[in-house]
């Protein structure tokens, strides 16, 4: 297999290789390095770095150097390469492992990621001199389950808050009868994709299996005229759906062919939350499942995938059974 020099796949060098004054007190294991400067601080540590050289050079509390190598300009960023104690080996770690990691840590929150920075580094100065690649390998593998861990964690609160940030906008209507199980679609109604969902939820929204709860958001040119027209409908919510079949047949004009004022507001609204809730396509669906735990899919989910949403909470699960025991 392939190998590259140890990794640390962290995004701590970016704009660090501008010019800084220079210091008089250069650590000696730098002093051969021409032109090095001191830096702003990276992650508390001190930092240098020279015009001449493509590496940043970090030192950690216990006086520990550290170096890190960025990509060249044609990768497009500048996260580092690889990261080794300058007096201890170089040892190879399989590459694919890298890439998998850097696009985890790119998805990160800025604080959740410098603080995996933080522990990583932790985790190699508490090895001190790096002989062994197994000690090594075992202390990367550590930390990956660290990332991995979360990874899941932001993934799930990420979840939770577009949930809450949708919950907030404007919404065409409700359709289905009050009580059943909801369903948050944020939507297009110009959009095709939109409009076969729509069309694929009827039944259940009609047998009374679900209600369909309808945020509105224009994702491309026009979609605020279609959106004002239905929501002007004596019923948006059945023009909502015989428009997803029908097309605007059933559409009545729109005065002047403007969108009123009120409604060009909520939808200014809904794209602003959008943008907070991380929603990057429509369809998007969110629901509650019976534990009150956050369950969304971009695109419509598949009668395995809303299983939870009509699911007996575990709860009422246990209760009837400890009633059918007595």
């Amino acid at each position: 297999m392939a190998k590259k020099h140890l990794r640390t796949w962290i995004a701590l060098f970016t704009g660090m290789l501008a010019a800084a004054p220079a210091v008089a007190d250069v650590p000696e294991s730098l002093s051969l390095v021409p032109g090095i400067k001191e830096i702003a601080p990276i992650n508390g540590m001190r930092a240098f770095a020279s015009e001449t050289d493509p590496r940043t050079y970090l030192m950690a509390e216990d006086g520990a150097m550290i170096v890190g190598e960025v990509f060249g300009p044609d990768s497009g960023d500048n996260f580092a390469k690889y990261l080794r104690v300058i007096h201890g080996p170089v040892i190879d770690l399989p590459e694919s492992t890298a890439d998998t990691v850097n696009a985890q840590l790119l998805a990160l929150p800025e604080e959740a990621r410098n603080q995996l920075l933080n522990s990583f580094v932790k985790r190699i100065a508490d090895m001190g001199d790096v002989k062994d690649e197994a000690a090594f390998n075992a202390v990367a593998k550590a930390w990956i389950e660290e990332l991995a861990a979360v990874t899941a964690q932001v993934a799930s609160q990420t979840i939770v808050d577009g949930y809450n940030a949708v919950m907030s906008a404007d919404i065409l209507g409700f359709a289905g009868e009050e009580g059943a199980p909801e369903l948050v679609a944020v939507i297009d109604p110009a959009c095709e994709p939109c409009q076969k969902s729509m069309e694929a939820l009827e039944e259940k929204v009609e047998a009374g299996k679900i209600r369909l709860r309808v945020v509105p958001v224009a994702s491309q040119e026009g979609s605020e005229k279609v959106i004002a027209q239905i929501a002007m409908a004596e019923d948006p919510m059945a023009t909502l759906l015989s428009y997803a079949k029908n097309g605007d047949r059933d559409l009545a004009a729109l005065k002047d062919d403007k969108v009123p004022e009120q409604i060009m507001s909520s939808l200014q609204k809904n794209e602003l939350i959008r943008r907070k809730a991380k929603i990057e396509m429509v369809p998007t669906f969110f629901f509650l499942d019976k534990e009150n735990a956050v369950h969304a899919f971009a695109n419509l989910p598949s009668d395995e995938q809303m299983a939870p949403l009509f699911e007996v909470p575990k709860a009422d699960i246990a209760e009837e059974a400890a009633e059918t025991a007595d």
